[in-house]
């Protein structure tokens, strides 16, 4: 998407009160309310997906990023350490650490609270995961800390370390001078005024409110999927009645054979060439990108690894899918959330995978083809909350499933 001037400007008009919250709440030596004129640079590589993504640098040489709803950068350029790509200038942070570790932590966290973040939610309730002490240059002292915490899954940062928060603390001034919130559970919706959104395109105004629309699409896929499946309702765990209704239906959406179909309460499914190829719950660890409230995930180990894999078993039996032996016959790869925060998070993610001869494709070149299944246990209430499967051989036979009355 091209990025005009009319653009530009309505996004830094409906960006500068965040920036400016932020600049009050940790004592940024700036005036505030901020203006346009504090602004040195603004930079907004927008695109519909990540509409409100951009940089603002001010005239104080703080530089702020501003990204899904939230500021989830702050660096003083003048005064932080993590950053200095020139070594010729290290003299200029020798000093004195006036603060212990556990109290740069504290100021870190209590500075992490007066922003307005949950420290639940963004797994920074308890001790970090890493501590990079003030580093010795000769016999200087470098008074900065560097403080982590872990994330409990994957970045949903492209490329992104698996920490949810990173803070630099001058030890001599006793401030933050860097932190970084690289944490999906704190992002929020960004609305925009009627006003500025009249001054972007319509299809970026409506992404920036993210707007919902229903596509008129054959219902019928769904109103009956779940009819093929009574045994696995139970372990689903769907609080939905069924059979379904065209009430309940939130979204639908196609894109070549796959129909992609929420329900209402956020229960997702979706239908590959005639048969359900996965389903996510609302509080997916696995398939979903977490959001707060993160005490949703919470739980405890009541099932060991082996219950677990038999379950997924048993669940992937009911579908009716495979004909033994199969591909869930063989070992699986399990995986389990990393500790992070004070509280457990207790999912596993079973995996079956197993690489099939590679078809023509165009161009004669030859496409590799894996097959799989995987399943995510709840190992506190004992359910699946996600699954998603693929199997070339099932899509030639499991056809016609949105129509009443075929079973697969």
């Amino acid at each position: 998407m091209r990025v005009t001037l009319e653009y530009s400007n309505a996004l830094l008009v409906a960006v500068m009160p965040y920036v400016s919250d932020c600049c009050q709440k940790l004592n940024v030596p700036i005036p505030t309310p901020l203006t346009t004129q504090q602004v040195r640079t603004f930079r907004c590589p927008v695109n519909e997906e990540n509409p409100d993504n951009c940089v603002v640098a001010l005239t104080n040489s703080c530089k702020f990023t501003f990204h899904h709803g939230m500021v989830d950068t702050f660096t003083d350029l003048r005064h932080s350490f993590i950053g200095l790509e020139d070594n010729r200038l290290r003299a200029h942070f020798y000093g004195r650490a006036n603060m212990s570790e556990d109290e740069a932590i504290a100021l870190a966290q209590n500075s992490l609270k007066r922003l307005g973040f949950s420290l639940e939610d963004i797994f920074v309730d308890c001790n970090p995961s890493f501590v990079k002490p003030p580093p010795l240059d000769g016999t200087n002292i470098i008074p900065y800390y560097e403080i982590e915490w872990a994330y409990p899954g994957e970045s949903p940062y492209p490329g992104g370390r698996n920490s949810s928060v990173t803070v630099e603390v001058d030890a001599q001034s006793r401030k933050v001078t860097e932190w970084e919130v690289r944490c999906s559970t704190a992002w929020k919706d960004f609305l925009i005024s009627e006003e500025e959104a009249m001054r972007l395109s319509g299809k970026t105004a409506e992404a920036m409110n993210k707007k919902k629309v229903n596509t008129d699409i054959n219902t019928n896929i769904l109103l009956n999927i779940l009819d093929h499946y009574p045994e696995c309702e139970k372990m689903l765990r769907i609080p939905v009645a069924l059979p379904l209704t065209a009430g309940e239906v939130a979204t639908i959406g196609k894109k070549g054979a796959v129909f992609d179909i929420s329900v209402n309460g956020g229960y997702e499914f979706g239908i590959i060439d005639g048969f359900m190829r996965g389903y996510i719950a609302p509080d997916s660890f696995y398939r979903r990108t977490l959001r707060s409230p993160v005490r949703r995930y919470w739980g405890e180990w009541n099932m060991s690894e082996k219950e677990a894999v038999e379950m997924a078993r048993q669940f992937l039996d009911k579908l009716h899918y495979w004909s033994h032996p199969c591909i869930y016959d063989n070992t699986p790869t399990v995986r389990k959330p990393a500790k992070a925060g004070s509280h457990t998070i207790a999912r596993y993610e079973i995996e079956w995978e197993k690489d099939l001869a590679p078809r023509e494709g165009p161009l004669g070149k030859y496409i590799p083809i894996n097959e799989w299944a995987g399943v995510e246990i709840d190992a506190t209430k004992k359910g699946v909350k996600s699954f998603s499967v693929y199997c070339p051989s099932l899509m030639s036979h499991l056809t016609n499933f949105g129509n009443r009355g075929t079973q697969p």
